[in-house]
């Protein structure tokens, strides 16, 4: 005989929003640990135990948090964090003897998703808060948006007086038979319980950003870079250099137009016609624009752009489940609403451009040819042309998909 045994799942006092607000203060030492991880994992969660200290009370409306440090315990992925306490967090305790004086709470990264509580992020108030009197939640993320909450577990006792006002039930055709008339009074104490949430105001040291300087000297850097690209390809038109052959045939152009030559497919010439041909010096070398982008690098670029995300590593990334299932709440979070059925809001308008840009100006593999850096035109369209074939799989996925395509065409020569 086999027996079952079912454990009921753990039944959570309801989660109540309290109206009050209160604050939450994080200092230099703490912010300055937030800020470089920001920066070191800019598009991956990370999470870990938070250490603070309390003053003032939710009576009297003067309860302030202040954050003494914290220990990550956690990198996750871009969209999710998670961690058990261990005895690492005692060991790095008693490395900071002055932590034994502080509760602990929670802190965790959203990065550019942007800074809120998330149901499961209220599940966890609501688990934490039922296991501890008062619990902590911050939530930062790469844009410098904080908002964090605190959990009270409320207790509620009444005392209820019922009084009977007579049993009775109704007997097949013979009409209402009473039971009884007792009128005694009954009291009982009712007790009930509750999690209670208050959003905390987060006020932040300020640090100051003492490589400010290399941000600018980075963004003179990739002008100059394209400045010279442009000039390049401008005293090339204006020279004798002509992208047409002496017989006036345009087969350099070919690969825009079919996926043969990209596929390395080399079509076969079915005749030849020297009729009309003039001679060629033998000391002149025809130029062939046979280059085609590692499928994998246009993949990694598409997956860049698409995802707003310029470091994730699409190797075990599933990108077609990510359109289907999270692009179009993840622009609506980010860039908003459009105004309109048939507009585009401005924020992506402005992305849009920048990325499409910045992604054929900085596109750079192993093994391109020196030729194709000197034709500016000529190496950009091509890399946009590879980066539509690509986006094409996923137009009828995402609308975003054809606005992304449509700016690429403007590329193509």
């Amino acid at each position: 005989m086999n027996t079952t045994i079912t454990t009921q799942p753990q039944t959570l006092p309801k989660l109540v929003k309290g109206q009050s607000t209160y604050k939450l203060i994080v200092p230099q030492n703490v912010e300055e640990k937030i800020r470089y991880l920001i920066r070191k994992f800019p598009s991956t969660e990370w999470s870990g135990v938070l250490f603070f200290t309390h003053e003032g009370s939710f009576e009297n409306n003067d309860l302030v948090i202040t954050c003494a440090d914290f220990y990550p315990m956690d990198l996750g992925t871009s969209e999710w964090t998670e961690f058990h306490m261990s005895e690492e967090v005692a060991a790095y305790m008693a490395q900071n003897i002055e932590l034994f004086d502080c509760d602990t709470g929670l802190i965790h990264s959203h990065h550019a998703l942007g800074a809120f509580f998330s149901g499961q992020d209220n599940l966890m108030l609501q688990q934490e808060g039922n296991d501890t009197n008062c619990f902590v939640s911050l939530v930062v993320d790469t844009k410098g948006t904080y908002v964090a909450r605190i959990t009270r577990k409320v207790q509620s006792k009444s005392e209820v007086t019922v009084k009977p006002l007579g049993t009775s039930y109704e007997f097949f055709g013979n009409g209402s038979k009473t039971i009884s008339n007792d009128s005694t009074e009954l009291t009982k104490i009712v007790d009930k319980e509750y999690i209670e949430y208050f959003d905390l105001q987060v006020e932040r040291h300020e640090v100051p950003n003492t490589l400010s300087y290399l941000d600018t000297r980075f963004a003179e850097i990739e002008l100059k870079k394209k400045d010279v690209a442009k000039t390049s390809v401008v005293s090339q038109q204006t020279s004798d250099f002509n992208l047409k052959s002496e017989t006036g045939d345009t087969q350099f152009f070919d690969w825009l137009h079919t996926k043969d030559i990209r596929n390395n497919v080399v079509p076969q010439q079915t005749s030849l016609d020297f009729k009309d041909t003039p001679k060629q010096n033998a000391t002149e070398t025809e130029t062939e624009y046979d280059w085609t982008p590692d499928p994998k690098k246009i993949h990694e670029a598409v997956v860049h752009i698409v995802t707003l995300n310029l470091i994730l590593n699409p190797k075990n990334f599933n990108f077609k489940h990510w359109i289907t299932r999270h692009m179009f709440n993840v622009y609506q979070r980010i860039f908003g609403k459009p105004a309109t059925v048939d507009s585009l809001p401005n924020a992506f308008c402005e992305w849009r451009d920048f990325i499409i840009q910045f992604t054929l100006d900085h596109y750079d593999e192993p093994g391109i040819p020196s030729y194709m850096y000197d034709e500016y035109d000529i190496f950009t369209s091509i890399v946009a042309q590879s980066i539509i074939d690509e986006l094409s799989e996923y137009v009828d996925d995402n609308p975003y998909i054809q606005h992304y395509i449509n700016t690429l065409y403007q590329y193509i020569v």
